[in-house]
């Protein structure tokens, strides 16, 4: 015959009570995790996009000295990349507080619905067992997500880096040419 257990003891009810201030908790810090993440990535992504248009853009050179303006586009250029750095790390931060959030929260209702059985001695240690071999497939896809992560990383640092090579290179082959134009017209007069 085997020794059945009740899953709330009499004096679990307060538990259950934790246990469900503690989801109620969680709820409202999901949702603000949530915004906080969206807000940072939109901020980046904003950042990505605006701060190359707006130093390529800026026609300082007309009314500011060559040197002056070409320092000034380094100095916005260098501003948004750390305004960028700062937003992509928010963004990160806020992620992986929101999926531990998300994991603790899954905890709590699964041992709510499970508070509601009566189970036996050897179903608790099933489920112990369960458990562990859950966690550690986690772990492992943790690992192999972090792994694809990096590679997504860093060939996307490889394109963006093409791409600026590429852009470099279309400015300095137009800026000799704007010279060369001014040279043949120089010479004409």
């Amino acid at each position: 015959m085997a020794i059945v257990e009740t899953a709330t003891p009499p004096g679990q009810e307060k538990t259950l009570k934790e246990l469900g201030d503690r989801k109620n908790s969680l709820e409202r810090k999901l949702k603000r995790a949530r915004i906080y993440q969206s807000t940072a990535l939109l901020i980046f992504v904003g950042i990505l996009i605006g701060a190359p248009i707006f130093v390529l853009s800026s026609d300082s050179e007309s009314v500011l000295n060559p040197a002056i303006a070409h320092q000034m586009r380094l100095t916005l250029g260098g501003t948004f990349a750390a305004y960028g750095a700062m937003s992509l790390t928010a963004f990160l931060l806020a992620r992986s507080s929101r999926l531990r959030m998300e994991s603790e929260f899954l905890d709590i209702s699964f041992e709510q619905e499970l508070s509601g059985y009566r189970i036996t001695k050897s179903e608790i240690r099933a489920e112990r067992l369960f458990r562990r071999n859950e966690r550690e497939l986690l772990k492992y896809y943790s690992l192999n997500l972090i792994q694809n992560r990096i590679i997504l990383f860093v060939g996307l640092g490889c394109i963006l880096t093409s791409i600026i090579i590429v852009i470099v290179t279309i400015y300095i082959v137009s800026a000799e040419a704007s010279d060369a134009g001014k040279d043949d017209v120089t010479r004409e007069s």
